[in-house]
């Protein structure tokens, strides 16, 4: 038997109040199974990335930019959470803004898009650009 076991994971969430919640549960079941066989556990709980809310507005203008650019017929606004982490939460937390997805056709049968076998669609590529201009040209005051 060794004498320390080491346990690793995430936690990911919906509300940022969870995470709290999480350290909580994570450190009570640790120490109640480790009390249920004489045994001692800490929990070094660390903080990641918070849960990435749209805000309306930003979400309304992307909406619009995506919209002018490929048609609103083509744009899908309902979709299930993703409990994905990013970076970008970060700064919506702080300023607003909205994370959104552009399709990018299809890649293949279990070719996600962090697979080792994805290949880039480089045709949306001009679609793309056209997508950020018109979101730039909506948002910012003209000159």
């Amino acid at each position: 038997m060794p004498g320390k076991v080491w346990l690793q994971g995430t936690c990911r969430f919906f509300e940022p109040g969870h995470s709290d919640h999480c350290e909580n549960l994570i450190g009570e079941i640790a120490r109640g199974i480790a009390a249920a066989h004489a045994l001692k556990a800490t929990l070094d709980y660390k903080k990641g990335y918070p849960p990435l809310i749209n805000t309306a507005d930003a979400t309304a203008r992307a909406v619009e930019a995506a919209a002018a650019t490929v048609g609103r017929e083509n744009v899908l606004t309902e979709f299930s959470p993703s409990l994905g982490c990013e970076d970008f939460a970060f700064m919506t937390r702080e300023a607003g803004g909205c994370y959104a997805w552009i399709g990018a056709g299809d890649v293949g049968p279990g070719e996600g898009l962090h697979g080792d076998r994805y290949v880039f669609n480089d045709e949306i590529v001009p679609t793309v650009m056209r997508y950020y201009v018109n979101l730039v040209e909506q948002t910012l005051p003209a000159l």
